[in-house]
């Protein structure tokens, strides 16, 4: 896959095809249960994280310490400046939680996400 996050996306970018997502699953030490997942995508281009807690392991610190883990890695082994993360604007244990691992708001790059169901505004935080 090559060494970088550019590199990363040359592959798509040459192939004409959309990137894809690097994805890991949140896997809990004590028993290997998972727990989550968590996700770097190229959305518009930019470093985009995203994380799932399911819903019996919500609110046990998971999300905090796999944030935490996947900022260090990713800036460890990926030549980026920063890191955004899409919250939409009804999430707040979202938005605490990346505030608590050192996002801001970025609101210069708020966008509104349409689907079948919903149109929603999506809330753009940056690494500081």
């Amino acid at each position: 896959m090559g060494d970088s996050f550019d590199d990363f996306l040359a592959i798509f970018t040459s192939s004409g095809r959309p990137p894809q997502r690097l994805n890991a699953t949140i896997i809990r030490n004590s028993d290997e249960e998972p727990v989550g997942r968590i996700s770097l995508a190229p959305e518009h281009q930019e470093p985009d994280l995203g994380i799932w807690i399911y819903n019996p392991h919500r609110f046990k610190g998971y999300g905090s310490e796999a944030v935490h883990l996947a900022v260090d890695y990713i800036f460890e082994n990926f030549a980026l400046d920063y890191i955004v993360a899409g919250i939409y604007a009804h999430d707040l244990p979202s938005m605490r939680l990346f505030a608590r691992a050192g996002f801001r708001r970025w609101p210069e790059l708020d966008e509104v996400e349409d689907d079948a169901l919903v149109t929603e505004r999506l809330l753009s935080w940056d690494s500081e």
